[in-house]
């Protein structure tokens, strides 16, 4: 009973546990608790940031998918000519004429000329589902004082693609479908190559209309590229036998057509300035030697080329030449001066045969007998015109004379007073 007693005194004794201020117990400190609370601090520091990083996200994908901003990238570019950067911003399916070569060509043809002072980026309008168009209006500065200002619309095409930018949101690149011509036919003379752009046109030969033609000996061939960007083009004839012929297209239409003529197609300069040159020179020998009555056929033969056939014309004209200088009456051509020597190529035959054309001027004296008056011989003086042909031939790539139509004119003159 008295140990009972004790106990009881003893627990009485015991010291009352630590208060607050307020009267509320204080928790002793513990890492138990210091853990359990900075696992609930981190888990709303994640959850601001996923939300903070999603709001990021977010931003990022929609501006980057943002259609007008691609729109002005590439008017910017075009603005500046800056090609390459305007070629990186296309969607577009390559080929022989529709790759960055040929886009280079396209963007000269676009250019704006003059200082664009302002522009202004439409709303998008739709024209399919995976397809909008955006109208950039600019103006451009006057170019001189008292002039307005001008304005203009570019349309530019873009087209959603299947690629999406952060996982979700669409990539839009400019369209340039519109752009691309279809079919677009070329033809040629067919002895000579076909190119447009410098690029040969042998692989788009279009056989069957090629081969309808030769049967009505037009000698034409005919050629279709299916797939090229619009714009200026060059279309061009010419091979090792010919100068270039050149055309110069602005493509803009699908299913147009382009002809070079064979008239179109003509000798290279250096050939041609080498035939007049023995044109001209054949002219002066041939008259010159047939006056000079100690000169034979010899003395010009070798401006003649060398076969048989061709030396029996040159001698032929050469000797009739020479027969009407001295006339049956005795009256003599005995000066012959060329006022003007105009020689001209007056055909081409590809790739070997040419016929050149010489009109000439001049002024001649001519003996009349050989009866004196007063001691001296009875002149006429006159003067005139007329003309002679020369046909050549290329043969072991030189050019030789193989025909000639060349007579004495007519010196019958009047006397000058």
């Amino acid at each position: 009973m008295s140990m009972k007693k004790e106990v009881q005194q003893e627990a009485q004794v015991q010291p009352a546990k630590e208060q607050s201020p307020k009267g509320k117990v204080k928790k002793k400190w513990s890492w138990k608790r210091f853990g359990r609370a900075c696992w609930e601090t981190g888990k709303m520091l994640v959850v601001i940031a996923v939300f903070a990083g999603a709001g990021v996200w977010y931003a990022l994908g929609e501006n980057a998918s943002e259609p007008k901003k691609v729109a002005e990238e590439y008017f910017s570019a075009l603005l500046t000519g800056s090609s390459d950067k305007m070629y990186g911003l296309l969607d577009i399916e390559e080929s022989a004429f529709v790759n960055e070569k040929f886009f280079q060509n396209y963007v000269e043809s676009e250019k704006i000329y003059g200082s664009v002072l302002d522009c202004e980026y439409k709303a998008p309008k739709k024209l399919s589902d995976d397809l909008i168009s955006i109208e950039v209006e600019y103006k451009l500065a006057a170019t001189q004082e008292g002039e307005e200002e001008q304005t203009g619309i570019y349309e530019i095409h873009l087209k959603k693609q299947k690629e999406k930018v952060y996982l979700l949101f669409p990539v839009w690149k400019i369209d340039l479908e519109e752009k691309i011509i279809k079919n677009c036919h070329f033809s040629a003379p067919a002895k000579v190559g076909a190119y447009v752009d410098e690029v040969k046109l042998d692989d788009y030969l279009d056989e069957d209309k090629s081969n309808q033609d030769m049967e009505k000996e037009a000698d034409i061939k005919y050629y279709t590229i299916p797939r090229m960007l619009a714009g200026d083009h060059v279309f061009s004839a010419y091979d090792a036998y010919t100068e270039k012929a050149n055309l110069a297209v602005n493509i803009q239409k699908d299913e147009e057509s382009y002809h070079i003529g064979r008239e179109q197609v003509t000798m290279p300069q250096v050939w041609q300035k080498d035939i007049i040159k023995q044109s001209r020179e054949l002219l002066l020998q041939m008259f010159g030697n047939a006056m000079d009555h100690t000169k034979k056929y010899n003395s010009v033969k070798t401006l003649f080329a060398g076969d048989a056939k061709s030396q029996a014309i040159g001698k032929k004209c050469f000797d009739t030449l020479k027969r009407d200088v001295v006339k049956e009456d005795g009256t003599v051509l005995s000066k012959l001066d060329f006022d003007n020597i105009m020689p001209y190529i007056a055909y081409y035959e590809y790739p070997d045969q040419a016929v050149v054309q010489i009109n000439y001027k001049f002024q001649y004296n001519a003996k009349k007998g050989d009866v004196f008056i007063s001691g001296f011989f009875d002149e006429n003086k006159g003067k005139g015109e007329d003309k002679a042909k020369v046909t050549f031939h290329l043969r072991k790539n030189k050019w030789v004379v193989t025909d000639i139509d060349l007579t004495c004119f007519p010196y019958e003159a009047t006397v000058e007073e």
